[in-house]
């Protein structure tokens, strides 16, 4: 059947749903009522990873009639809806004299950590106070779920992210008693939920302890890929008069911001026609022991090398916007290191046919392939990456065959949210027979 249907999307809809169905009770309804948490606030603007992520999920969902609401921190209270999606925006704060009085001491010594608790708290609370949610899913990044596996209803699902700690150890920063307690809470917040998920096989196997703990409570961690849904956005008029590499996210040393620039400069007077673009707000990251501007920091780079005019950033921009730059780019390029998970962009890259250029950090190469859709090199090599550079812009008859091959490495979003409805109807219905 799948042979003969692949190219609907409703067919799969229809042959797995009613599978789930069959597998769970005939007589069952599978509309539910799923609340995403994401701890940023959510504006509309250009976001990070599992913003993406999100949206790309939620805007399935109601495609097949869920519900499907986001909770995400903000300035004010307010609810409206953004394509459909009811999102809420709560301000954060700590409930009642004895909370204050107790957490008090976080806020002076620990103030990352004592963000998390609150936040935490906040949560817990519009939980309580919204009746029927069916499903919480969130990314374990901000300790979330921290206080929800205790609430009997609904289930709540983790998916796992790049943790706070692994953020902080593939950023360089220095050591911080804050980190290590936020890296447990977001343990707990792993082991307490009701099931766990994971976008890459890499990440799945990341903390061995939460593992042990998850197999003891008979939980095991489903693998379902992240995916995006194919660009629908004309192809815009190229702005920029030359041709470019190009990178997105956050500047930062974990994206590999500052090696990248380190590499173009190496390349840049054999190609002097070509230009490297970043595309994502700028962070403080910790650079010759002190904090910084990392984007300032590549900047006084390429001037020092007098390259400052091939070297551009466009900072954070919506994604619609960002078609444009994927579109016209030569390549992209993904010099992460660390505990990346495949990042939402280098997805992006690949639905736009691009050839990628990519570090062998995380969870990339299970969609990056050396020689197929891309080259991969060695992460934290800036030689590795110089190489790759330059065949992949030398060698013409390489790059168009790894954008043809990108194109067909695409996942497909409506299977990904199928893979994620059916944990979900799995999981309702363990539930209301439990």
């Amino acid at each position: 059947i799948f042979c003969c249907n692949n190219n609907s999307d409703h067919t799969y809809v229809r042959i797995i749903l009613s599978w789930n169905l069959i597998q769970c009770d005939a007589t069952e309804s599978i509309d539910m009522h799923v609340l995403y948490i994401i701890p940023e606030e959510f504006n509309g603007s250009r976001w990070g990873g599992v913003t993406t992520y999100v949206t790309e999920a939620a805007s399935e969902l109601l495609r097949y009639g869920h519900t499907v609401s986001v909770l995400t921190p903000g300035g004010r209270e307010k609810l409206y809806a953004y394509k459909g999606i009811r999102i809420y925006n709560i301000v954060t704060h700590a409930n009642g004299v004895f909370t204050r009085i107790f957490l008090s001491p976080f806020r002076v010594i620990f103030p990352h950590l004592y963000a998390v608790l609150i936040w935490a708290m906040s949560v817990r609370r519009f939980v309580l106070a919204h009746d029927g949610i069916d499903i919480i899913e969130t990314p374990e990044w901000g300790a979330s779920a921290l206080l929800l596996g205790f609430i009997r209803r609904p289930a709540v699902v983790v998916r796992l992210h790049r943790s706070w700690y692994q953020y902080v150890s593939d950023n360089r920063f220095p050591f911080d008693w804050s980190n290590v307690l936020i890296n447990i809470l977001e343990c707990i917040s792993v082991i307490a939920a009701s099931a766990v998920s994971s976008p890459t096989v890499f990440m799945s196997k990341q903390h061995p302890v939460v593992n042990a703990a998850l197999g003891f409570r008979g939980i095991h961690i489903h693998v379902i890929e992240n995916a995006v849904a194919k660009s629908s956005v004309r192809k815009q008029r190229n702005t920029i008069k030359r041709p470019y590499i190009l990178t997105v996210g956050r500047v930062e040393i974990g994206k590999g911001s500052v090696m990248l620039v380190k590499a173009f400069l190496r390349v840049a007077d054999i190609f002097p026609e070509l230009a490297l673009m970043y595309v994502g707000e700028d962070t403080e990251m910790f650079l010759e022991k002190k904090w910084q501007s990392c984007q300032s920091y590549i900047r006084r780079l390429s001037e020092a090398a007098g390259k400052q005019e091939r070297v551009i950033f466009i900072g954070r921009i919506e994604r619609r916007a960002l078609a444009a730059y994927y579109r016209n780019c030569l390549f992209y390029v993904a010099p992460s290191r660390g505990y990346e998970n495949p990042s939402m962009a280098v997805l992006e890259a690949l639905s736009f046919g691009k050839s990628i250029v990519a570090s062998d950090a995380g969870g990339i190469p299970e969609f990056v392939t050396h020689k197929k859709n891309g080259l991969v090199f060695r992460q934290d090599d800036v030689g590795s990456l110089v190489s790759a550079l330059r065949t992949m812009i030398k060698n013409y008859a390489m790059r168009n065959t790894c954008e043809q091959r990108a194109k067909q490495t695409q996942i497909s979003l409506t299977l990904t949210v199928l893979k994620t409805l059916g944990l979900y109807s799995t999981l309702l219905h363990s539930r209301s027979v439990a």
